[in-house]
């Protein structure tokens, strides 16, 4: 996985809501770059398998079954395409509720819940962009709590 940058690169104190938009949008962002990686990849690999069948070092029915599993794996990888569109709706509701939410009550909530949210983390770079350490984290590294 790749280190990805969010857009948003104000680093002042968040309420909870503008929090979670970003841990989302990082999650996004990171699922589209995985998913143009893989799907690039598969790409290369049906590159290959055509290349291995028309020099014949691969017969025809091995490669239309490696071909067909080729196919069914970019279909699972459209589902990941489909999750990161519903992360994104999931960040814009996020917006709409923090935009109606009057400030005060908004900040009273931030704090009662603050704690109780850093504990859901399962690694460090979700913490920073909590804490507004790092909005250009994303958790692409293995350093998990």
């Amino acid at each position: 996985m790749r280190v990805v940058k969010l857009n948003n690169r104000d680093t002042s104190p968040k309420p909870l809501l503008g929090v979670l938009s970003l841990q989302v949008e990082a999650a996004v962002v990171e699922a589209s770059v995985d998913i143009d990686g893989m799907m690039a990849k598969f790409g290369d690999l049906n590159a290959q398998l055509n290349s291995l069948v028309s020099a014949g070092q691969l017969d025809d029915d091995a490669g239309a079954k490696l071909e067909n599993t080729l196919g069914e794996m970019v279909v699972h990888m459209q589902c990941f395409d489909l999750l990161a569109q519903k992360l994104s709706h999931v960040q814009q509701a996020l917006a709409l509720l923090e935009a109606e939410i009057p400030s005060d009550v908004c900040r009273d909530l931030s704090r009662k819940l603050d704690e109780k949210v850093k504990g859901l983390y399962s690694c460090a770079d979700e913490l920073k962009i909590h804490v507004g350490a790092d909005v250009e984290a994303s958790c692409a590294s293995p350093e998990l709590f």
